[in-house]
């Protein structure tokens, strides 16, 4: 079960930031998008969307603001810093989570993993709920994974 306009939005975003990162690294549209269901080990299947790209990878030192809302790297006139936090929140309102795997000078890898559900489960949020407000508990990033592998 997924909200289907916020999950547009989030992929949208995802794909959009990618071809940017492309751009400012000359390496033109090319990136790599991987969806696949993931077999838990409690029996739960989790839903696995990555977006990969060759750009120039995030600092270190931003690394903890880039899902903060209104932060951006982008011009005034290219980027609002909403993008990744509303992403985040689309994750989180699914039960999931967004994570991001950088390594500076050699790209960047989201990876959204959502819990496969058939039907809507108690408790999962309703689109009238993307608000963007930090959900309870949450903290400024999904977390660092190391280096991105280039082969999953």
């Amino acid at each position: 079960w997924l909200m289907q306009t916020p999950m547009q939005r989030l992929c949208y975003n995802l794909i959009s930031n990618a071809i940017d990162a492309n751009a400012a690294m000359g390496r033109g549209r090319a990136l790599t998008v991987r969806a696949n269901l993931v077999s838990g080990e409690n029996g739960q299947d989790t839903l696995r969307i990555e977006v990969e790209d060759c750009g120039p990878g995030i600092p270190n030192e931003i690394l903890d603001q880039i899902f903060m809302p209104f932060f951006t790297t982008k011009p005034k006139d290219k980027g609002t810093g909403l993008g990744l936090a509303i992403c985040r929140r689309v994750a989180n309102l699914h039960g999931g989570s967004l994570e991001v795997d950088t390594e500076p000078g050699s790209g960047t890898t989201f990876r959204v993993l959502i819990p496969a559900y058939r039907e809507k489960p108690e408790g999962i949020a309703d689109p009238a709920q993307l608000v963007m407000s930090p959900p309870s508990g949450s903290s400024t990033h999904g977390g660092r994974l190391g280096s991105a592998s280039r082969n999953p």
